[in-house]
């Protein structure tokens, strides 16, 4: 049996806007997301910057967006919902005030991120009501900057993982992700992402040897991803 990878709306949310440099406060955190290492690591890593002078991309206030973000993710994977929910509010809050002064393409993927992350603690019903304005917001952050690989992997996820019923396209979403796949500028946790969509979107077309190839480059990245792995081998036991 194909296991579907995990939350969907949670994977949408994981991977970082651009390529980051060694100076990325967050990189740890995003290693271990995808690692294996389960919500406690992460939330260690998150826990040990507790500096009051770190920034991202030169702005505190973008780190405390993307912080409580990523902790929001953190506690849904440990099931600690109403903290989450929380810490998910207050990225939202302060996307919306940076917002208030100049639209960009990383304050709408931080918008639209975050609602559909907070919609998923209420279920399917609440991520349908509001995918219409959020799917809006994003589809603004692509226009403003189509070539970024987190934008591109966000819309993606939209359409790989939901059933058609919902919207979901796989077809589509290898059209968007595959131009990507080949770019050297990627960082890793990027890379890895998109690998992800593509190989579950063409195991949803029936295509299991070319969706084992993409998770093979993918886990090659975090072999320690158990979940990506289990999907890999549920495809290769199709592969005629």
């Amino acid at each position: 049996m194909i296991r579907f990878p995990g939350l969907f709306i949670l994977l949408i949310g994981l991977v970082p806007m651009r390529v980051f440099s060694q100076d990325d406060p967050f990189a740890g955190t995003r290693d271990r997301l995808r690692d294996g290492s389960g919500a406690e690591a992460v939330l260690a890593s998150l826990g040990a910057l507790s500096d009051p002078d770190l920034t991202y991309e030169g702005s505190r206030r973008i780190f405390e967006i993307e912080y409580q973000r990523l902790t929001g993710i953190a506690l849904i994977m440990d099931d600690r919902k109403e903290e989450a929910r929380e810490a998910l509010k207050t990225s939202l809050s302060l996307a919306e005030e940076v917002r208030a002064t100049g639209e960009t393409s990383r304050i709408l993927y931080y918008l639209s991120s975050g609602g559909f992350l907070l919609a998923s603690l209420d279920g399917i019903g609440a991520i349908i009501s509001r995918a219409d304005e959020l799917n809006r917001i994003l589809d603004r952050a692509l226009a403003l900057d189509p070539s970024d690989g987190q934008i591109i992997y966000q819309k993606a996820s939209g359409l790989a993982y939901p059933p058609r019923l919902f919207g979901g396209d796989p077809a589509r979403a290898i059209d968007l992700v595959s131009p990507f796949l080949e770019r050297g500028d990627l960082s890793r946790p990027v890379l890895f992402d998109l690998l992800t969509v593509y190989s579950y979107s063409k195991s949803k077309l029936g295509k299991y040897e070319e969706a084992v190839r993409g998770a093979d480059r993918a886990l090659a990245l975090y072999p320690g991803n158990d979940n990506l792995m289990k999907n890999r081998n549920d495809w290769n036991r199709k592969v005629k």
